[in-house]
């Protein structure tokens, strides 16, 4: 066998392999020695048909099978020994349908590779701190957050006041063209929101409207809205009151927060505080994940698989289209919000694609690796998070041949921990410290919510809020 490995553009190589006649000849006749085990001739025992026969009847399943052998053989090692770390799939770009006796075969295949850079310092990164201090005042919110859940509504004649829950039909058009159309939803008179619109006036407009009311709005779109063609564009919007009803909250009291399995009233904020001190190391765990990658990201410079980026990019809008679609978003709708999606898909893959490589050479740097015991709760955790069972995700897993990206995922989390707990020593840890040490913050808040959380899902909402 003969090897040659060329650039065939930025971190990217092609491999050509060509394997002599007498290689071939004996990956085929290793193919027709199967093909005589598996298959049945008549008049002829299995393992005993002629060669001649099965030449004639198998050619074309005999000359792939004989160009899978010679690749399974040579092929992986051929790429180990180039020394080459490799991104994504290897792409097979020439490989003959049928391979004949008598002449070579040559198989070339491309690859993405990993460039060759420096690595910033990312132990000592200077990150914003977490702040988990809780008001009260938060507290309360939250605390009158449920009691509104668990209101008695009955309908008001009086006029809307602050608090009410008014049931409209909603509609909302840009320049013409409808946006938004809704019918029998409930909306709370408070806040800032009107059905995902941002609306300040809201408790001023609606107070006092009645039953059979028409409001008629005009609302300034944000500068970031999703959807291009309608960024700081004002929106006309229609709201026909169909009833207004008011709610009756509990008392806040002992007995309250017993209904709810809570104990008494302290144990209820107590359990509440918790859970916003979860909320805060959640949101503090993810601000600072995102600025270790910016950091590092604008610390190196170092050219990238285009081919790799440009699957990360396919990905990502395939799955927003399948969010969308999931949400009942069609036709002009879901592609506006897709010409969206691709301006932005360049620059988010480019840097998934940069922290993925820095991530990895901190790992080698470090040693880090991926135990079978780390392995099986990352599953674990996965089959959670999507409701299903572990071996479930095992089987997908294997059906898209997918363990090799679940280990990079987990070494991605360990190098992310390793840098945060040096950043938060606020200077470098010893050698490889990090990487064995305790907890991470958002299984601290685990830890948390275990003792004295509450979940949203431990109590009902009694009447849909929009």
């Amino acid at each position: 066998m003969e090897k040659s490995i060329v650039d065939a553009g930025t971190c990217r190589k092609r491999l050509t392999l060509t394997f002599s006649t007498a290689e071939v000849a004996e990956a085929f006749d290793e193919s027709y020695r199967e093909i005589d085990n598996y298959v049945q001739i008549k008049g002829f025992r299995k393992g005993k048909a002629p060669r001649r026969l099965l030449e004639k009847k198998f050619a074309n399943e005999a000359s792939g099978a004989a160009a899978e052998h010679l690749s399974e053989k040579h092929l992986q090692q051929a790429i180990q020994d180039s020394g080459f770390k490799i991104m994504g799939l290897i792409e097979k770009t020439q490989r003959s349908e049928r391979a004949l006796l008598g002449e070579p075969y040559v198989l070339e295949v491309q690859f993405d590779v990993k460039p060759e850079f420096e690595l910033p310092s990312y132990r000592g990164l200077v990150l914003t701190p977490e702040d988990l201090e809780v008001e009260e005042s938060a507290v309360d919110k939250r605390l009158e957050h449920y009691r509104t859940m668990f209101a008695h509504y009955h309908e008001a004649d009086d006029g809307a006041e602050k608090g009410d829950v008014v049931n409209v039909d909603f509609r909302a058009e840009v320049e013409g063209r409808e946006i938004m159309n809704m019918e029998d939803k409930n909306l709370r008179v408070d806040g800032e929101q009107l059905f995902g619109l941002p609306y300040h006036d809201l408790v001023e407009k609606f107070t006092g409207v009645k039953a059979g009311d028409a409001v008629n709005l005009e609302i300034t779109l944000p500068e970031d809205h999703p959807d291009q063609d309608l960024k700081g564009k004002t929106a006309r919007v229609e709201l026909k009151v169909r009833k207004v009803e008011r709610p009756q909250l509990p008392d806040l009291d002992d007995a309250f927060a017993g209904n709810l399995g809570m104990g008494a009233l302290d144990e209820f904020r107590r359990r509440i505080r918790g859970s916003l001190v979860q909320d805060a190391l959640i949101a503090a765990r993810s601000r600072q994940e995102r600025e270790v990658i910016d950091k590092l990201v604008a610390a190196t410079t170092f050219p990238i698989p285009e081919a790799y980026r440009k699957s990360v990019e396919s990905s990502f809008l395939e799955q927003r289209s399948i969010e969308w679609r999931g949400q009942g978003i069609q036709g002009e709708r879901l592609e506006q919000l897709m010409e969206d999606a691709r301006k932005a898909a360049g620059e988010r893959s480019e840097r998934q694609v940069r922290w993925e490589i820095i991530a990895a050479a901190i790992a080698e740097k470090e040693k880090l690796t991926v135990s079978n015991e780390e392995l099986s709760e990352h599953i674990e955790a996965v089959a959670q998070s999507y409701k299903t069972t572990a071996a479930k995700i095992v089987q997908r897993v294997r059906e898209v041949n997918g363990i090799g990206a679940m280990m990079r995922e987990i070494l991605d989390i360990k190098v992310m921990q390793l840098i945060l707990d040096a950043a938060r020593g606020g200077k470098d840890d010893p050698e490889g410290a990090s990487a064995e040490t305790g907890k991470t913050n958002l299984q601290a808040a685990d830890s948390v919510n275990g003792a004295a959380g509450l979940a949203e899902d431990d109590v009902k909402d009694s009447i849909p809020i929009s």
